[in-house]
């Protein structure tokens, strides 16, 4: 994790990469399952970040991983209600990440100014 420091432009072509793999998956599982796809594409999605939430505690950035942990639960919630198939809960939870998000950027922009 040390080494991710000087190498900032990784994140955008994991991005890229991410997002490129998640319509291919899209498409192929779509074949197969219909509308019932984007569900398992989620909990696909959903056990990868709780994967990369523990890499990331078990190397000792706690901070890192519960601010991650906090701006993805409500993204859990919202695959909870696609698979209830209810909007209500789909579109408050989507809004909870939004304000969660912005509230992280800045708390973020604080602590850094707090360390320099």
């Amino acid at each position: 994790m040390a080494g991710m420091k000087g190498n900032k432009n990784i994140f955008k072509g994991l991005g890229v990469t991410g997002a490129g793999i998640g319509l291919a998956l899209s498409k192929f599982l779509s074949r197969y399952y219909g509308i019932n796809a984007r569900i398992i594409i989620s909990g696909i999605a959903m056990v990868i970040v709780l994967l990369s939430i523990i890499v990331i505690a078990l190397h000792k950035y706690y901070l890192a991983a519960a601010g991650i942990f906090l701006m993805a639960a409500p993204l859990f919630v919202a695959w909870y209600g696609m698979y209830l198939d209810n909007a209500i809960i789909v579109g408050v939870s989507l809004a909870a990440f939004f304000i969660i998000s912005i509230i992280g950027a800045i708390a973020g922009r604080r602590i850094k100014k707090n360390k320099s």
